[in-house]
């Protein structure tokens, strides 16, 4: 199950002109200007609604007042050319005061007759182009790289722009007139979206684990979860000041469904790095200056990921710039995704040929279940510790000495584990074959003191994976989550399925741990389709004033 919800236009800017008595004539009985020379006058009325679409149903959500307050209000005029004829940051009175869904109409205040179009910033950065610093509008919407996406994010000052994604008025120049009466009487409505999606995950509270044993969660695979936590990933370091609006697969098919695109131009964007993509296995540096990228969880990084709490009551948001991509690039490299990890800990280990649960106090396993925080091994799909994985090659040997047609006795974990050991550095345990002149039991004896002696190595090489075995340091487990945007199960990595789109909050719900996760957080990858991502998690995502979506995932 899917749900999408679009964070709702965050403003709605009402925009009154009006001529300057001196310089326009006032012959017009409606008060239109229509010389292009002299000033006008202009008045803001500024409204908001926080809402951020798979859409959920509803499909928006209100903003937190911290998302939807307005301080300063920027207004940029255009002429019919897109040239500039005024930039001014204005007044308290000219901008009113701002509201969520609706505000109070604004003072009016003079702009150039000749102006055709209005570009509105509220809570602009200090980083964008300068008043004088550029000629159009072209000039002005240049890519900005944003390392730091609290700068338009930050509690009470949530930068927005036009939501229409290109200038305002749409169907029709600005209307300007010769009075400030007239101009007021006839507001125009400019909508605004905040430039950031927001993100929150969610595990049910069923899947979580009491740390004092009183709970076992209903979850798959005999294990039990502990400590869900997540971060975003993939994040997007560049970003338009107003980003132009494009359909999506399903909105080219069926038409648009997102509650704010008033203009039918749809809901998907298009972002700096859109179709240009850069391969991080040939450049990575090209690809770092793009993305913000968490390559790996080792101490020295580990404390720097803003891991968050994913439990049921969890309320943290993470915001984001957004990041759209071609369907040529809908892969793991380039679409932002969640970040998921819990500790991860088998609690039915069993002994080999047997029903038994295996009970071992100094391996730290009470009837099958292994204590939070040990490490264990995933073999082509089985858990064991080191030791019990001990015993099932102790069997193995045993039926390749024991048995009178030893050599043809296959012994596949003892292969699959000299593959891991050779991969991570160590020398492969030596198998020899079956000789008459030795005592069967001496030769299992040798085959199992080597192995044994490579525990120390391998539980200090850590968390890895190699062929069909991989070592959880910790129990702990990472699993990718692609969010959704325009995804159905009616078609697989189409445009617009995947991505995080300004003024949309996305809910990502976790209805099940099934399987274990990768040992370490992977790199990215580019040769791997989005589409088939969910290998591991089952999720549910909800973007949401602002538009909202959701989405479900089983792990």
């Amino acid at each position: 199950m899917k749900k999408m919800y679009f964070l709702a236009a965050a403003l709605l800017v009402l925009l009154f002109a009006a001529c300057s008595k001196d310089h326009v004539n006032l012959d017009d009985d409606d008060g239109l200007v229509t010389s292009l020379t002299g000033d006008a006058w202009v008045s803001i009325n500024v409204s908001n609604k926080s809402q951020g679409r798979a859409l959920h149903d509803p499909n928006y959500q209100m903003g937190t007042p911290a998302e939807t307050t307005v301080g300063e209000v920027r207004a940029i005029f255009f002429d019919e050319n897109e040239a500039v004829t005024e930039d001014k940051i204005l007044s308290t009175d000219e901008a009113g005061t701002p509201g969520q869904a609706t505000g109070s109409t604004g003072k009016a205040f003079q702009v150039p007759a000749k102006s055709k179009s209005i570009l509105i910033i509220t809570n602009p950065v200090d980083n964008l182009p300068a008043k004088g610093s550029f000629a159009n509008f072209t000039a002005f919407n240049k890519a900005i790289n944003e390392l730091d996406v609290s700068k338009v994010s930050t509690a009470n000052k949530f930068m927005m722009t036009n939501a229409k994604g290109g200038l305002e008025p749409h169907y029709e120049d600005l209307r300007l007139y010769n009075s400030a009466e007239k101009a007021q009487a006839k507001p125009l409505a400019i909508r605004v979206d905040r430039v950031v999606a927001k993100v929150r995950v969610y595990l049910e509270a069923e899947q979580l684990a009491d740390r004092a044993g009183d709970a076992i969660p209903n979850v798959g695979n005999g294990a039990t979860i502990y400590d869900p936590e997540w971060t975003l990933n993939v994040r997007n370091k560049w970003y338009f000041p107003v980003s132009e609006r494009v359909y999506s697969w399903v909105e080219n098919k069926y038409g648009c469904e997102s509650p704010f695109d008033q203009y039918d131009l749809g809901s998907y964007r298009i972002d700096p790095n859109y179709d240009t993509q850069i391969d991080p296995e040939v450049n990575k540096a090209g690809y770092d200056a793009q993305y913000h990228y968490f390559y790996d969880a080792d101490a020295a990084i580990a404390n720097k990921i803003p891991w968050k709490s994913a439990k049921a009551n969890n309320t943290a948001a993470e915001y984001c710039l957004e990041n759209t991509q071609t369907e040529e690039h809908n892969d793991w490299a380039y679409t932002t995704q969640v970040l998921f990890k819990v500790v991860f800990m088998p609690n039915e280990l069993k002994l080999p040929n047997s029903d038994e649960y295996y009970d071992n106090a100094a391996d730290n396993v009470d009837n099958g279940e292994l204590a939070f925080g040990e490490d264990w091994i995933m073999l082509d799909g089985g858990y064991y510790t080191w030791d019990l994985l001990m015993k099932y090659i102790e069997v193995e040997m045993e039926s390749r000495y024991y048995d009178q047609d030893a050599d043809e006795v296959n012994t596949p974990i003892a292969k699959a584990l000299n593959v891991y050991l050779k991969a991570i550095g160590l020398a492969e345990v030596d198998i020899p074959a079956f000789d008459e002149h030795v005592d069967p039991a001496d030769q299992i004896a040798g085959v199992m003191d080597d192995f044994v002696a490579l525990k120390g190595n391998v539980k200090t090489h850590g968390a890895d994976r190699h062929g069909v075995v991989t070592y959880y340091k910790g129990g702990v487990n990472y699993y990718p989550i692609m969010i959704k945007h325009d995804d159905t199960e009616e078609v697989d990595n189409e445009f617009g399925e995947f991505g995080v789109v300004r003024n949309s909050v996305y809910d990502i719900r976790i209805t099940k741990v099934f399987n274990p996760g990768y040992p370490t957080i992977p790199d990215p990858n580019p040769n791997i389709p989005d589409e088939t991502g969910n290998i591991y998690l089952a999720v549910r995502i909800d973007i949401n004033p602002w538009t909202w979506y959701s989405q479900v995932e089983q792990l």
